[in-house]
Order: C-alpha cells, then structure tokens, then sequence
C-alpha cells in the first residue's frame, strides 16, 4: 500500500508505503517480519546514489503497522514502460541510457565508499533486481528499490588467511605437523557465528524482539535522526 504525500518539512512529494503485520499471524512469523523489516530498513538507509531510491524516514502507525518514507518517483517502473512498447522491448537509443543508469547503481552498492565503510559495511548485495523494482522519475532517471531481499557484505564477518611459499607451494600447520602441497591454498574460514559457539541459538530467540523495539525507536527518530512531518494525498 503506497501513498503519495507532501513533506511539510523539505516541501517536496514523498512515497509514503505502509507495511502492515496481520494481527493473525503467528508470534514467530510476526517476530520474523519484525527482524526482515528491520534488516531492509539497515541496509536501505545508508544508500546514497542518484540511482538508487533514498529512504528517507521510517515511523511507526499502530502496534501492527508502520510506514517507510521513500523518494517520489512518479514515472512508474521498468516494468509498466516495457509492457507499454510494442513487443515489450525498448529500441535502442532508449534502452541503452537505462541500461547504464542500473549498471551505474549496481557499481555503486558493490564498491566500498566511505559512509558505509564508518557503519562496518563493505558493499550490498541486492538479490531481487528485475524490471518492477527499477523505477523511473519525471525525467527518466532510473531509480533501484526494494530491499528487502538485501544483504550486506559486512567489515570483519570473514577472515581468510593464506600462508604461501617459495616454489608455488603452501606451508600448512595440522596436529603440529607442517606439510607442503602444490599449486593449492590453505584458508582458515572463522564466521562470526562460528565463534560465537553456544550464544547462537539464543541470539537467533532474542534478536527479534530487538527487532520490533528498533522499528519503534526508528519511528521517534527517522532515517535521518529528524523524523518528518507528512501530509497525505
């Protein structure tokens, strides 16, 4: 459910959507909503591209419903544009500017840059880019959205050590032992988790209801630390 509404603060058209939890769910599918939401709105927030959609706000509306604020995008998407053309493709002159505007969005979320990097995020995987998740402005400019098929590849979540040496081969450290292999080498793979031993299970338990405390916080504070003021249309 998506509204169009008016930012009374910056003067300019949002995309207010509503997300909704139904109240018949389990508790343990409401707690994974709560935890998927919640990772969508981490990822999405910190996204700063002239082709990706800017999350601008998150608020909460009841205890089963709470709205993200998006940038406007009145164009439509990828997808209604393509069915709109005969035979459902695109001629070239106009299909090869958008193909470079996604590309250009793509490079952006898979290389490092400076504010991700001071949050522990390294680059972002999407994982649902098609057609009706690339929309479009009034003037054309390709827009990346829907994150919540998201992953962040995250500072420090895997550590791979390789010891080579002279000759091509690889100098390996098992029972105390020392070995040597050709053309192959070891790593030593440590996921957090792994570490972490025992206090998975309970992080897993206790995570979301974090989770759906965050998203209250988050409605106080807005993406940007100021919240918004929004009249609906």
């Amino acid at each position: 459910e998506v509204w169009q509404a008016y930012d009374l603060r910056s003067l300019h058209l949002v995309a207010v959507k509503i997300l909704r939890v139904d109240p018949c769910w389990s508790e343990e599918k409401r707690r994974n909503y709560a935890h998927h939401a919640t990772r969508e709105y981490r990822i999405h927030r910190i996204q700063k591209h002239p082709y990706v959609v800017r999350l601008l706000d998150v608020f909460e509306i009841d205890a089963n419903a709470f709205a993200t604020v998006l940038e406007c995008c009145d164009g439509g998407d990828l997808d209604m544009r393509l069915k709109s053309e005969p035979g459902g493709c695109l001629p070239e002159q106009e299909a090869r500017p958008i193909l470079l505007q996604v590309l250009a969005g793509l490079r952006y979320l898979n290389t490092p840059d400076a504010e991700r990097l001071s949050k522990g995020v390294k680059s972002v995987i999407h994982y649902d880019l098609k057609p009706g998740n690339i929309l479009l402005n009034a003037n054309g400019d390709v827009k990346i959205t829907d994150f919540g098929l998201a992953k962040d590849c995250r500072l420090n979540t895997l550590k791979i050590s390789t010891s080579a040496t002279v000759g091509g081969g690889v100098e390996s450290e098992t029972g105390g032992r020392k070995f040597r292999r050709r053309r192959t080498t070891e790593r030593r793979v440590t996921s957090s988790a792994r570490r972490r031993g025992g206090t998975r299970e309970r992080k897993v338990k206790d995570g979301t209801e974090r989770s759906e405390r965050r998203l209250r916080v988050i409605g106080a504070s807005g993406a940007d630390g100021q919240g918004g003021v929004y009249e609906v249309r």
